[in-house]
């Protein structure tokens, strides 16, 4: 999503991020994460991750990226 919307801020318009960067994304889900742009940069910078199901983010921020460490690290 951080990379759609960076692709954005750069000027790039939807056909081209979904041809170049999201390929797997529909047109109306570039839209979507174009318009919530400030909930999930705003989740990126506090380290809380969004879930797919509702874009909302984990009230276990810090423990998500604590287990995520732990499991690369085995």
């Amino acid at each position: 999503m951080l990379d759609v919307i960076q692709a954005r801020e750069r000027g790039l318009s939807f056909p081209d991020i979904l041809r170049t960067i999201s390929p797997s994304y529909s047109m109306e889900n570039l839209r979507k994460v174009w318009r919530r742009r400030n909930h999930y940069t705003s989740l990126a910078a506090a380290g809380t991750r969004a879930s797919r199901e509702n874009g909302g983010g984990s009230q276990f921020g810090s423990m998500d990226k604590r287990m995520n460490d732990w499991s690369l690290s085995l």
